[in-house]
């Protein structure tokens, strides 16, 4: 059985930078991980990030859900330790 994720646990996680887990230019520009691209197309800002290319988006608890195949309760784990 997993372990009960708290509001707190959640509003830690979202505290995490996407910076952290993919590359950001000074501009907060990245390029996108979920496809094939040579240019920074994915505008990380405030927490959450947009692809203009092909329109991935959400905050850093998506990211490491999408990009790592993490469960919403890995995902906070992941990024509170």
């Amino acid at each position: 059985k997993e372990t009960e994720v708290t509001g707190q646990m959640i509003a830690m996680a979202k505290e995490y930078p996407i910076s952290e887990i993919i590359e950001v230019n000074k501009g907060g520009m990245a390029i996108c991980p979920f496809h094939n691209e040579k240019r920074a197309s994915i505008d990380c800002r405030n927490g959450f990030y947009y692809c203009y290319a092909c329109g991935a988006k959400g905050d850093v608890i998506d990211l490491c859900q999408k990009l790592y195949n993490y469960s919403f309760t890995e995902a906070i784990k992941f990024l509170i330790k």
